[in-house]
């Protein structure tokens, strides 16, 4: 899928970075945000613009975090796939 749909939902949020991890079971976002973030919603708006890119039925999880997580050449990644060890 690419990022615009995600870039669709999140970027009228209050955000200063967001990162979708591929899991076996679905995708993780990753939000970070000053500590006016609402994510009522969030959720369900991801998955119906995922329906609408034609996604199937995706599971959606939304996390708050305090730092989006980097690779070791300090790049950040508006995507990513989990590795295999689950780590």
């Amino acid at each position: 899928m690419h990022p615009n749909v995600f870039h669709d939902v999140l970027d009228g949020l209050p955000l200063t970075g967001w990162q979708v991890v591929q899991e076996a079971d679905g995708l993780r976002v990753l939000l970070t945000a000053g500590p006016r973030l609402s994510t009522s919603g969030v959720e369900d708006r991801l998955v119906e613009r995922l329906r609408s890119a034609g996604a199937r039925r995706t599971r959606v999880r939304v996390e708050v975090v305090g730092a989006i997580p980097r690779t070791p050449l300090g790049k950040s990644p508006l995507v990513r796939a989990r590795p295999p060890d689950g780590s």
